[in-house]
C-alpha cells in the first residue's frame, strides 16, 4: 500500500483473517506500507498478524488510539515514520492478541506529541528482502514542504455519484489534508549503515 490517505475511520487495516487461522496465513502474508497519510484513524495502521511487514516513511497524525501493531508473532520493520499526536505509535503486545508479535527499528521513527509505544516482545528480525535507497546523511528529519515533489492521489480525486460529493467545507478540508500531505512527504528513508 502506497501514497494513500487513510482518515476518518475506526479500524483501518488488517492483516491476518482472524485469531484462529495461523496455520492459513504463517509464511503467506507479505505487505509493505509506505509513504501513506494516517489521519484521525483509531487504529489498526495496520494491524499484522502471523506474516512479515514493512511500515516505512508514514506519516499518522491525530491518531487517538494506536498506529502500528504486531500480532500473533508476525514480524513487523516500522521504520522511518513520523508519528505525530498518536496515543499509542507502536504495538507489540497481548493487549489485541493472546500473542504478540515482534517489531524492529523503532528508534529509526520520529515520535512528537505522542505516548509511549507497548512492546513487551524482544527486537524483531525481519529485513526486507529489497534495499531502499539512502538518504544524503543518513538522518530521518522532520517533513518540509520544500521537500514535496510528487503528486498524491487523495479520496477526493476518485470519481463520485452526485450523492456522494462532499460538502465544500469537507471538500476544502480534504484538499488542505492532501496539500499538507504533499508538504509533509519529506520524510526520507535513512538506511541503518549507510
Amino acid at each position: 500500500m502506497s501514497w494513500n490517505i487513510f482518515h476518518d475511520h475506526f479500524k483501518n487495516s488488517l492483516v491476518g483473517n482472524s485469531e484462529n487461522t495461523g496455520d492459513e496465513d504463517s509464511g503467506h502474508l507479505r505487505v509493505t506500507y509506505h509513504h501513506n497519510l494516517f489521519t484521525r484513524v483509531d487504529g489498526r495502521n495496520p494491524s499484522i498478524r502471523f506474516g512479515t511487514g514493512h511500515v516505512y516513511n508514514n506519516h499518522y497524525l491525530d491518531v487517538p488510539d494506536y498506529g502500528v501493531a504486531s500480532r500473533q508473532n508476525a514480524q513487523v520493520r516500522v521504520e522511518n515514520n513520523y508519528f505525530d499526536n498518536v496515543g499509542q505509535p507502536i504495538r507489540a503486545d497481548t493487549s489485541l492478541s493472546p500473542v504478540a508479535g515482534f517489531v524492529n527499528a523503532v528508534n529509526t521513527n520520529i515520535f512528537v506529541n505522542s505516548g509511549a509505544n507497548s512492546i513487551t516482545t524482544p527486537a524483531g528480525t525481519f529485513v526486507p528482502p529489497y534495499t531502499l535507497p539512502s538518504r544524503r546523511g543518513g538522518q530521518l528529519s522532520r517533513p518540509s514542504s520544500s521537500r514535496a515533489r510528487a503528486w498524491v492521489r487523495s479520496s477526493s480525486d476518485r470519481p463520485r455519484l452526485k450523492s456522494d460529493r462532499p460538502r465544500p467545507a469537507e471538500l476544502t478540508r480534504l484538499r488542505r489534508r492532501a496539500r499538507a500531505h504533499r508538504n509533509l512527504r519529506g520524510i526520507l528513508i535513512a538506511t541503518a549503515g549507510s
